[in-house]
């Protein structure tokens, strides 16, 4: 009889629930940024030197810059525009990347980063 009465009510629960939704309070540019971080987790950044003893198709150059418009807003840095290009190089069906020249500038800005790099699919299995 209690085995019986267990299953019921967790029935009665499991139904309960049924139509329950969960709301964050994440606003869509955070979820944008941890959607982009783990889409590229798995791109690789290799050297030129590297690169070239691979085998890979190119597949299109890639460029990613930083404007810092305010003090309050982060410094421009390699790190954040890396974040971008292996976003860059997934959206082209890539897996790797060399970058080719980075270069910092004032542009009406704080503080300006702007990188240049190739994105590859990298075909010989050593990622």
């Amino acid at each position: 009889m209690k085995t019986w009465k267990i299953s019921f009510l967790s029935l009665l629960l499991l139904s309960a629930c049924s139509n329950l939704t969960f709301r964050t309070h994440i606003s869509p540019e955070i979820g944008d940024v941890a959607a982009r971080s783990i889409a590229a987790s798995d791109v690789r950044e290799f050297s030129v030197e590297e690169m070239s003893r691979r085998e890979k198709e190119f597949l299109g150059e890639i460029r990613s810059s930083y404007c810092q418009a305010g003090l309050s807003k982060p410094s421009p840095s390699r790190s954040l525009l890396a974040t971008d290009l292996r976003y860059k190089t997934v959206g082209l069906g890539g897996n790797g990347y060399t970058v080719m020249e980075c270069f910092d500038s004032n542009a009406g800005c704080n503080a300006y980063l702007e990188c240049r790099a190739l994105a590859y699919t990298v075909r010989d299995g050593s990622l």
